[in-house]
């Protein structure tokens, strides 16, 4: 008995068909013996044609799900950059404007004082209206003054936050 006449077995779990075709495509099954198994378990070329397309359409879609992935990764993180920009322009805008803002919140409490004390601003100097708004509305001025600064704080704390987070996506 020579070389090529001699028995031999070889065990197969799974589906005959798509291990015979992967087999014969990386040449380690040659196309005769492929074609052998195919019909010792009784499948038919076109069977295997339609096996080895939904095996490719498998692989296709797995792809398609991979580059639906990161395009959604891609898309969270862009529209989280934009937020992050668009909240830094609003912080830096209210920083811009912070005196101007507690300018027209100290002038609104200066108002009230004179409808409060009824005093007549047409009667009284400058100085001497201050003085006199002072004496009563002096812990008003300084809870908005420490409001004001509590504020600032914030603003200035979430704003390093946002700009290192900007350069994180950099």
């Amino acid at each position: 008995m020579n070389k090529k006449d001699r028995m031999r077995s070889i065990k197969l779990e799974g589906d005959v068909a798509s291990i015979a075709e992967e087999l014969a495509s990386k040449r380690i099954l040659s196309k005769t013996l492929s074609e052998l198994l195919r019909k010792e378990y009784g499948i038919s070329f076109e069977d295997d044609l339609l096996k080895s397309r939904m095996n490719d359409l498998k692989r296709q879609s797995e792809e398609i799900d991979e580059q639906l992935s990161q395009l959604t990764h891609t898309i969270n993180r862009k529209e989280a950059q934009k937020y992050n920009d668009d909240q830094i322009l609003i912080l830096e805008t209210e920083l811009n404007n912070w005196d101007i803002v507690q300018r027209k919140e100290l002038q609104l409490v200066i108002d009230m004082s004179y409808q409060e004390l009824g005093i007549d601003k047409n009667k009284y100097e400058p100085h001497q209206l201050m003085s006199e708004i002072s004496k009563a509305k002096g812990l008003i001025r300084i809870e908005i003054h420490s409001k004001f600064e509590k504020r600032k704080k914030e603003i200035l704390k979430e704003l390093e936050m946002r700009y290192d987070e900007r350069e994180n996506y950099e």
